[in-house]
């Protein structure tokens, strides 16, 4: 029983460092998303 505590809070320590981890790139990503757009622009704005 004592090996239950240790999975579980060795889970919960994986999630946290994930969730740290992962929430740079999802920054990253909403920052980018837009960046296309703004790339044809540019594009639009060059072939005149």
């Amino acid at each position: 029983m004592s090996v239950m505590p240790s999975r579980s809070s060795t889970l919960a320590v994986a999630v946290f460092v994930a969730a740290v981890a992962l929430a740079p790139m999802r920054a990253h990503a909403q920052w980018w998303r837009s960046a296309p757009k703004d790339f044809e622009d540019c594009a639009d704005l060059a072939e005149r």
